[in-house]
């Protein structure tokens, strides 16, 4: 019987290796939007509190979403 071939100390294979690797990135990704979006946000402005939500509640899929159609050319404000 062939065993898959293991790497690393907790002995994941190549596949599981991949996908640990996207989940991390797209974590990554989440939180940089999610930042992103709150440094965008000023007095009365309840479209980014919107999008907040949305890519709070939708993880990754939000933040796609915000990366595309949500965020606007202009570099956010900093407070």
């Amino acid at each position: 019987m062939d065993t898959p071939i293991m790497i690393g100390m907790f002995g994941l294979g190549p596949t599981e290796l991949l996908l640990v690797g996207l989940m991390i990135a797209l974590s990554a990704f989440w939180i940089w939007m999610l930042v992103d979006c709150a440094k965008r946000i000023s007095r009365g402005d309840t479209k980014q509190v919107g999008w907040i939500i949305a890519i709070a509640l939708t993880h990754w899929v939000g933040a796609l979403a915000y990366f595309f159609f949500g965020r606007s050319s202009s570099p956010p404000t900093h407070t």
